[in-house]
């Protein structure tokens, strides 16, 4: 895919049932054939971790994933009919328990993170900073 293309697809799943690998799939075949293994390892291991934290914690019953590919960027955006929940404020200093640090790895693996709420739905978008030469 040349440099600048827009490459995006949408996913809707009760995430009570889906399974990483099938998110996995998803995203690949949004982008570039070119990406690199430890980007794609990237987001797998981001995406794994959001999916699991919907699963254990959120109640939601509807989650939809956007992934998209553009001008060297890869976006993927998260929403969930759960309860509120704002990742970004969550600091290592808040995860007490084993097992609770999964959001401060998907932070230090990804560029950016934005998080919203709007209509009783929350939206976590990650960035990942790839340029595909």
């Amino acid at each position: 895919m040349p440099f600048g293309v827009v490459n995006e697809l949408h996913l809707s799943f009760d995430p009570r049932q889906v399974q990483t690998e099938t998110l996995s799939a998803y995203i690949r075949t949004c982008l570039p054939a070119t990406m690199e293994k430890q980007v794609l390892y990237v987001l797998f291991t981001v995406t794994d971790e959001i999916l699991a934290n919907l699963c254990c914690h959120s109640r939601a019953t509807l989650a939809r994933v956007q992934c998209r590919y553009e001008k060297g960027r890869i976006f993927l955006s998260i929403w969930d009919n759960g309860i509120p929940f704002d990742p970004i404020k969550v600091t290592p200093s808040t995860q007490k328990q084993i097992g609770g640090w999964g959001l401060y790895l998907c932070k230090k693996l990804t560029d950016e993170m934005h998080y919203t709420r709007v209509n009783q739905t929350n939206r976590l978008t990650l960035v990942k900073y790839y340029i595909n030469d």
